[in-house]
């Protein structure tokens, strides 16, 4: 599905079985968050309120999810979770659809290492990325046009809902951040830097000056990266920290034993050389695969990664 301008665009290519769950879901949310305000965000219908990210939801292949934040907002996502799971409530017709029986991976609580589970009370810190088969992030140029080209189906936009819903910071290179600026033209129209993010706070590592995004949680740093990571965790919270890239900064937060989790999504593509996915040596005294996934196109896979 091509990216959607408004909620009632997104329901409109919808099966009619699933339209009319998601808008007896987009119906109860309203009613359990009254205050909050609807918008597109990562392709799906999202809730937000006072400008942070509330609940977002969407329909897949066979089945539909629905993805709470965990910290913004404690009360209305406590009130809108409560109503939407409640026997009865918001009930759909498909039973592999039904969020009152969301699947176990869906869920807030899930045992620790369950696939898409988060240890509740711990923070992570986890690099969630795409890659070629080859090992690589981006190819010589810099460019992730291969990636697009080999869009994947609804299960890598699934999967990434459920992973940002428990994010409460990012960390990311210069380069990644160059990219994501000229790419997303974010000087020219900052607000969709917190159409992407809201309002998560974001350290950038960098030795050269860099423009910011203007209104962005932005944090500009350089040096050894124990401290940074500590003032990351601080604000995360009992959420989790997403590196974003690139390798090696994930690679000198694994020399340091601060690196907790390893996802991928393996595109079908071979690119033969650019940036590499982790320069740096793990072996497989340190790598233990937690979870495997497929779709049509992409495999993922998920690491639990050891301290030394």
């Amino acid at each position: 599905m091509a990216t959607p301008n408004s909620i009632e665009e997104y329901l409109a290519a919808l099966p009619e079985e699933q339209r009319a769950a998601l808008a007896k879901l987009r119906k109860t949310i309203s009613a359990a968050a009254p205050k909050a305000t609807e918008k597109i965000s990562y392709a799906m219908p999202a809730f937000e309120q006072d400008g942070r990210f509330l609940v977002s939801y969407a329909a897949f292949k066979d089945h539909c999810s629905f993805y709470p934040a965990s910290a913004a907002h404690g009360g209305a996502r406590r009130r809108a979770r409560t109503v939407l799971l409640r026997e009865g409530d918001a009930s759909i017709p498909s039973r592999r659809a039904d969020p009152g029986r969301a699947r176990a991976e869906d869920r807030p609580g899930t045992a620790p290492g369950e696939h898409g589970a988060a240890t509740l009370g711990m923070t992570k810190t986890q690099y969630y990325t795409a890659t070629s088969i080859d090992g690589f992030i981006a190819d010589a140029d810099n460019s992730l046009e291969w990636l697009f080209e080999a869009a994947s189906n609804g299960i890598a936009d699934d999967r990434f809902g459920r992973f940002f819903a428990e994010v409460g910071a990012m960390a990311m290179g210069a380069t990644t951040y160059e990219w994501v600026l000229a790419h997303e033209r974010l000087l020219d129209d900052p607000g969709k830097w917190r159409g992407f993010y809201g309002d998560i706070p974001c350290w950038v590592f960098t030795h050269r000056d860099l423009p910011p995004v203007p209104a962005a949680a932005l944090s500009f740093v350089q040096g050894d990266v124990g401290p940074v990571h500590e003032r990351m965790a601080a604000a995360a919270g009992d959420q989790n920290i997403w590196l974003v890239g690139g390798g090696d900064l994930v690679g000198q937060l694994a020399e340091r034993g601060l690196l907790d989790e390893i996802l991928l999504g393996v595109a079908p593509v071979m690119l033969g050389g650019g940036a590499p996915l982790l320069p740096r040596r793990l072996g497989a005294d340190r790598l233990t695969l937690q979870d495997v996934e497929h779709d049509d196109r992409f495999v993922f896979l998920t690491y639990r990664v050891g301290h030394e």
